[in-house]
């Protein structure tokens, strides 16, 4: 994981690019335990257009999860 959250910060486009799949792909698969890797959430850390893609991609990650719960239940 610090090899993923290292490459956020590369010079080349591609890499971050990578590495931001790489993360919300492993979010996907672990969910919580992988916030714990990156800055606390909140408006100073969302400035930065990379940490704030991945916090958006992760609510809606989050979001899904908590539909496809509800449909379980009925």
């Amino acid at each position: 994981m610090k090899f993923a959250t290292t490459s956020l910060a590369h010079t080349s486009g591609d890499v971050r690019q990578k590495a931001e799949s790489l993360i919300i792909t492993l979010y996907q698969d672990i969910g919580a335990p992988v916030r714990r890797f990156l800055p606390v959430d909140g408006a100073k850390t969302r400035k930065n257009v990379v940490y704030k893609q991945l916090f958006v991609a992760f609510d809606g990650i989050d979001e899904e999860s908590d539909k496809t719960m509800v449909m379980k239940l009925f």
